[in-house]
């Protein structure tokens, strides 16, 4: 077990369940853990007494008014992150620091000549960079570039998704990377089986609502019964106000207002809870961009949340072949006929999908046991 661990991340904590679970995991590997954030939302999960919350800044700084700043204040901002970092390390005697995202690990990069050299420096990456969407000199720009830097300092690099090592110097890591899916966490979900209610079935898609995930045509489809139920379509998470413009002017052209719920984004508890009102989960998407095509098995948290809370899942039949032989997991096109033909296979077969949902969770598809195997490869 470590003494001391500082665990970074440039961004908020509770942006998404990994960034729980996996501060949750730390804190049961380690005496005192030091989680530092960029204070971008309200903090509202409750850790154990042996973590300690520091943020860069004393107010919130949306990410969304961030995003309007000039140059000069952003930068301004990721600096002043930075130096605060700096001061942690050198004030406390760390064992391990672990940063979770690009512009965290680009900070480590910059402070690290003035790391103690037997503190071990661990990086995980939940999403990787793909270089060619960033302008030069851009955060992201930098940030990628910083990994040719670091990575030769790293005791540990660990990514979520082996489709994606192409991102990764790893020819220039001390060991080899250890894969950490985006699973989620035994403790943090109910693992029981869902039940339908008695007239309505609830499609929830949880994350962020933006095109190429078939919102509109499951929009369009929501005034369709599916033999004795009505659908109900749950939208939970951060959506662009000009997209979300875009799917309520579609709702009052379908005359679907009342199918269709958004939930705007909010602290990650909500999520679990949620979940437990709906009955299907949506991972239906159709963007060309790398990252959504490198996103196989371990890439895509929200499935795994699904799953923890007993939902069958409707997804992309190219995405369907990274879960083959799990049969809550349901392979559908954005054809009207072939969804409503597949929430009904769903909605036939339902407590047997649910059962086996959480079969899965309980059994392979949750995060405790990676975190076990890497904190042995950390004590070696």
């Amino acid at each position: 077990m470590k003494n001391k661990v500082l665990s970074c991340v440039y961004a908020h904590f509770e942006a998404h369940g990994p960034g729980i679970y996996h501060n949750e995991l730390l804190a049961k590997s380690t005496k005192n853990l030091d989680v530092y954030y960029s204070k971008v939302m309200e903090t509202t999960w409750n850790f154990p007494s042996n973590v300690r919350l520091i943020s860069d800044r004393n107010r919130i700084i949306p990410w969304e008014r961030i995003y309007k700043m000039n140059i000069i204040k952003r930068w301004t901002l990721f600096f002043w992150y930075t130096f605060k970092m700096l001061i942690l390390i050198r004030k406390n005697n760390y064992d391990l620091i672990v940063v979770f995202n690009p512009p965290a690990l680009l900070s480590l990069s910059i402070i690290s000549p003035f790391i103690n050299g037997n503190t071990q420096l661990w990086y995980h990456n939940y999403d990787p960079i793909d270089a060619s969407k960033h302008k030069k000199f851009s955060l992201g720009y930098f940030s990628y570039r910083a990994m040719a830097r670091i990575f030769p300092k790293l005791t540990l690099f660990t990514h979520s998704e082996e489709k994606r090592d192409s991102f990764f110097p790893l020819k220039l890591l001390k060991s080899p990377r250890i894969i950490l899916p985006n699973y989620s966490m035994l403790e943090m979900h109910s693992g029981v089986p869902r039940d339908l209610d008695a007239n309505v079935v609830k499609i929830i898609f949880s994350g962020v609502i933006s095109h190429g995930n078939g919102l509109e045509d499951l929009i369009k489809i929501s005034k369709k019964k599916i033999g004795d139920y009505n659908i109900k379509l749950i939208l939970k998470g951060f959506v662009i106000q000009e997209y979300k413009e875009g799917l309520e002017s579609l709702i009052k052209e379908t005359g679907t207002h009342e199918f269709v719920e958004f939930i705007g984004p909010g602290p990650w508890k909500e999520v679990p809870e949620i979940l437990r009102r709906a009955h299907i989960g949506i991972h239906i998407f159709h963007k060309d961009d790398i990252i959504s095509k490198t996103m196989g098995k371990g890439g895509s948290g929200k499935v795994f949340q699904y799953i923890a809370e007993g939902l069958p899942v409707l997804m992309s039949p190219g995405f369907k072949n990274n879960f083959l032989g799990h049969k809550w997991a349901v392979p559908t096109s954005l054809d009207h006929s072939d969804l409503i033909k597949n929430i009904n296979y769903i909605v036939e077969n339902y407590y047997d999908l649910s059962q086996a949902a959480i079969h899965s969770f309980k059994s392979e598809l949750n995060c405790n046991s990676y975190f076990d195997d890497i904190f042995y490869n950390l004590n070696k």
